[in-house]
């Protein structure tokens, strides 16, 4: 595929999938524990963790450090791996507390290279988290990558099948104008979800013109 398309199918993908952003009226502190809760999961799972943890605890450090590591687990039980990621959040908690009084605005303020650095010094932050943070919460232009894009962006041929995540990143933020990244990757979740799936619905795709059966 001529790499010249690649703008024109994310701009139809974006026009065709307007997805309002999930992380409206959420705390910092909220964003991070609900993408956490996302690794490894589906939406579904990741939500209702999400509301039981919301029902049972302050959504704050302080909170998840004096709570019943049992009592967290069995919240997020919906988003699998519950223990782990029980544990994951009161190590975040206490990291959060004892180095940052709490605030991941301290790091979120600070030059966008050093933030995603310290950012996934944290419990439970890889890539994808530390990006999620910087465009949803600090209003970074970065492209956060999850599943869904890493599928597209192999089957469209913009990246080889052995990528990193930076390359994937990379690749996107070439093609994607600037100020338009977070919409866009919002619209490219919901086309990953609905239609370029691991078994695609190609005959959804508004964009098959373009990718025929490249990489099925």
């Amino acid at each position: 595929m001529d790499e010249k398309d690649f703008p024109e199918m994310i701009k139809i993908i974006a026009q065709n999938y307007c997805v309002r952003p999930w992380s409206k009226n959420l705390s910092p502190f909220e964003v991070i524990v609900s993408t956490i809760l996302s690794q490894a999961t589906e939406r579904r799972g990741n939500i209702k963790a999400f509301e039981n943890l919301k029902d049972k605890f302050e959504m704050t450090p302080e909170s998840f450090l004096q709570a019943d590591i049992t009592e967290l687990a069995e919240c997020i039980r919906p988003a699998g791996l519950h223990s782990a990621k029980a544990s994951k959040l009161k190590r975040l908690a206490e990291v959060l507390l004892h180095q940052y009084e709490g605030d991941l605005m301290k790091i979120l303020r600070l030059p966008e290279d050093e933030a995603r650095k310290e950012l996934m010094k944290l419990p439970g932050v890889g890539p994808k988290t530390a990006d999620v943070l910087l465009n949803f919460v600090a209003g970074r232009d970065v492209f956060p990558v999850d599943t869904h894009i890493i599928r597209i962006a192999r089957r469209l041929g913009m990246v080889g099948r052995k990528a990193s995540y930076d390359e994937i990143k990379k690749a996107f933020e070439r093609v994607i104008p600037a100020g338009e990244r977070r919409r866009v990757h919002l619209a490219l979740i919901e086309f990953g979800r609905n239609v370029c799936r691991a078994r695609p619905r190609c005959e959804a795709c508004p964009i098959f013109s373009f990718c025929g059966k490249l990489g099925l």
